[in-house]
């Protein structure tokens, strides 16, 4: 992730935003930027502090707003259904998942895991 954050940056391939309170970085959000999309991989936000203070919010308006300015055509927030996420108009999507086995046993496994899903969370 560092690698990519630091030379996706220069390229314009990734941002980091930071949220500061007198030079100290109380919210940290980074993510890919492509085709006039910028997609939110991770958040970090110092709740022990400004738990009551919405910096989630405050940092993720701040994005929104660099976004438009910047001409991107979507911000997406990627996986998870936090409530936040509604302030900003997102729209939940469904996700999917897709497995192949790498051997007769894996295939076997796959098999056994689909019509099983509890087998997962025993595996």
């Amino acid at each position: 992730y560092l690698e990519t954050a630091l030379q996706g940056a220069n390229s314009g391939f990734s941002r980091t935003y930071v949220l500061s309170v007198d030079g100290r970085p109380i919210a940290v959000v980074w993510g890919l930027a492509f085709r006039h999309q910028y997609l939110i991989l991770m958040g970090g936000f110092d709740m022990a502090n400004f738990k009551n203070q919405s910096i989630g919010a405050l940092t993720f308006s701040e994005i929104a707003r660099d976004c438009i300015e910047r001409g991107d055509a979507a911000l997406d927030f990627t996986i998870g259904d936090e409530s936040y996420k509604s302030l900003f108009g997102a729209q939940p999507s469904a996700m999917w998942m897709i497995s192949a086995g790498g051997s007769p046993l894996g295939s076997l496994v796959n098999v056994i895991a689909a019509r099983m899903p509890g087998t997962l969370k025993l595996a």
